[in-house]
């Protein structure tokens, strides 16, 4: 069946259907092994929403190093490797509701109401990958999207998810301004939820579609992500 005229939803990781305490750690290793010296992430806010592209470049430029392909390349060899140290300590865990929508998504898809959903996250690919085995979404959501691993802009990365979704409607669920802007880019509907860093009133300020407190009641969820009553 055709996807044309479908809604998709495009579905961010972090702050949105998982939190993991290990990624921050695992890149701040990683630039420091690669730079020779710490990078501060201090203002850790500027890095909500960013991709791992981006996030890798900023630091190296913070440790006073290069930050060119080959380094960047580097920094995210070097994040895998922490990643996987870091998983089992640090723990990895699907939020409230996020294994109840993405199984309600797929019901949604087999019967026709939407395309299968893309993930649309600033994650590395392989980074990705982990993080949702790890939490128990990997089978829910699959491993099928658009990833930061090349473009330090998430619309850029938005805009890899469109072309992926074969004329269907995109709508972006997600946690923070980041996901909103990128969805606009691309002319999307926009869900936020109120489960990452950014508190719920700044959110709110952004003028979402919709702003979801948690996803523990799917049907709201559902009916915010296909725009119906």
């Amino acid at each position: 069946m055709s996807a044309v005229g479908l809604p998709i939803v495009f579905v961010d990781l972090d702050g949105t259907v998982l939190r993991c305490r290990a990624g921050r750690r695992a890149m701040l290793d990683a630039v420091e092994d690669v730079a020779g010296r710490p990078a501060s992430d201090a203002d850790r806010a500027t890095f909500t929403g960013r991709t791992d592209a981006f996030i890798a470049a900023e630091l190296l430029r913070r440790a006073g190093h290069a930050a060119d392909a080959e380094d960047v390349a580097r920094v995210h060899a070097r994040y895998l490797e922490r990643l996987a140290d870091e998983l089992p300590v640090q723990g990895c865990f699907a939020l409230p509701g996020a294994v109840e929508l993405g199984r309600a998504l797929a019901d949604a898809a087999r019967a026709g109401r939407c395309a299968p959903p893309l993930l649309l996250t600033g994650n590395l690919r392989e980074g990705a990958r982990r993080k949702l085995l790890t939490a128990g979404l990997l089978d829910v959501y699959g491993h099928a999207g658009a990833f930061g691993d090349r473009h330090e802009d998430r619309i850029d990365v938005a805009r890899e998810a469109v072309a992926m979704a074969g004329g269907a409607r995109p709508v972006v669920i997600g946690d923070a301004p980041a996901d909103l802007r990128a969805a606009r880019a691309v002319g999307a509907r926009c869900v936020l939820v109120a489960t990452g860093p950014v508190p719920a009133g700044e959110l709110a300020a952004l003028d979402p579609d919709v702003l979801l407190d948690s996803l523990v009641d799917v049907d709201r969820a559902l009916a915010a992500l296909f725009g119906t009553p």
